[in-house]
């Protein structure tokens, strides 16, 4: 063969993977070495992202529901999170956090509490999807509320739930497993729930959406959605790079930077709607109702938590015509407040309530019972369990002469 013609020969598979994979896969790792020395030596530094810029949904107090910037110090437990295999996100699995109160309205130093994730990447203990024999299995699905932000895991709704509901039925097998997580609306929760609905053969069902589907987007999340029905691999793998390659943190950063400092800075057009629209909400929580009851759910349960007016009316209608319950949170937490303020409702967290908000008290009363005019405390939680337990005991009651 001549010069010419081997200078033209083709390129053989073996080449071509060293070409297009093993040699830049090597030199991404000389890079990273190389970085990662550079760091050591402390020639060359950089820093993380110091601060966000936020919007908590505090629909309990009109006119506060405003982007405020945190540190970065205040958004540490971001890092607890990764994204999901088809759905948004996820906690690390098998773990025991700390989480700042980013969004609790006390001064000074924000309170702190624990949350344990499970096998699965969700708040609770370790689950099995296939339901053990004779149990009586309840699923849950929502946002921060549900989820229990702000307060520790033996003090959410669900979990006083599933402890008062052990007490009425101690010869019964009970089950809980909490799919919420904070800032998912129901557009972005449905991905979670027909992600594990049909592997679930839940009893009961409780859904908690409303915050986050009020919130103003410039991109709603019904059209958001297909991206992380697509985008599942590689966000797994943007997350994986971000946690543990220095070079493609200072890479990010530097791109942060450069578009923050940006004079000709890039924004989605159009004009800022509801996240999701009160008729997809309604359309949601129908199918939330009707794939629950198909998938073995015989007890359902729309919880309006931190949910702003037009869409709790929404989710009472929706719950009426399809026959399921509905729990007025939001309502029930407001009407708890003169009792609380009257001294006639005892509570050991009621102290140091009124010590973190002092005079806060007496301008935003819904501080007794939340701790950012959104997210229940302790004593909120507690409220809601008592008036979701009376009619989920009921409802047991009914099932357990169905099954036993």
């Amino acid at each position: 063969m001549t010069q010419a013609a081997e200078d033209k020969a083709p390129i053989t598979w073996k080449v071509f993977v060293l070409l297009s994979i093993i040699f830049p896969m090597f030199l991404l790792l000389l890079c990273e070495g190389v970085f990662r020395l550079l760091l050591f030596a402390g020639a060359f530094q950089y820093e993380n992202k110091n601060s966000v810029q936020l919007e908590m949904p505090s629909w309990m107090v009109p006119g506060t529901t405003k982007p405020k910037t945190f540190s970065k110090q205040e958004i540490e437990w971001m890092a607890n999170f990764q994204s999901g295999n088809g759905f948004r996100v996820h906690l690390v699995p098998s773990q025991t956090f700390s989480f700042v109160d980013t969004f609790s309205w006390k001064e000074g130093a924000k309170p702190r509490f624990t949350v344990k994730s499970n096998n699965h990447g969700f708040r609770g203990d370790d689950f099995s999807l296939k339901k053990q024999a004779d149990s009586i299995r309840i699923v849950a699905f929502g946002d921060s509320s549900t989820f229990g932000w702000g307060v520790s895991d033996d003090e959410t709704y669900l979990a006083r739930l599933l402890a008062e509901i052990r007490k009425h039925y101690p010869q019964h097998d009970f089950e809980l497993i909490n799919f919420a997580m904070p800032g998912d609306s129901s557009e972005f929760g449905k991905l979670i729930f027909d992600t594990y609905i049909d592997q679930l053969s839940p009893d009961i069902a409780i859904f908690g959406f409303g915050a986050n589907d009020a919130r103003l987007a410039t991109l709603p999340h019904r059209k958001a959605v297909s991206f992380f029905q697509k985008q599942g691999a590689l966000q797994r793998v943007r997350s994986m790079l971000l946690r543990n390659s220095r070079l493609i943190q200072a890479i990010s950063t530097f791109l942060s930077t450069l578009s923050e400092n940006s004079e000709g800075s890039v924004s989605l057009p159009g004009e800022k709607g509801p996240a999701v629209s009160i008729k997809e909400y309604r359309e949601n929580l129908r199918y939330f109702h009707r794939r629950s009851a198909q998938a073995g759910a015989s007890a359902i349960f729309f919880v309006a938590a931190c949910t702003p007016p037009s869409y709790q009316k929404a989710m009472r209608k929706v719950a009426e015509k399809q026959g399921a319950m509905y729990i007025p949170a939001q309502v029930l937490l407001r009407q708890s407040i003169p009792e609380i303020q009257a001294g006639r409702v005892q509570h050991p967290q009621l102290e140091t309530i009124q010590r973190d908000y002092g005079p806060l008290l007496g301008r935003h009363p819904v501080l007794h019972v939340t701790s950012d005019a959104c997210h229940p405390n302790a004593l909120g939680h507690e409220i809601i369990e008592r008036n979701l337990a009376s009619s989920a005991i009921s409802k047991i009651a009914l099932m357990s002469r169905a099954k036993y």
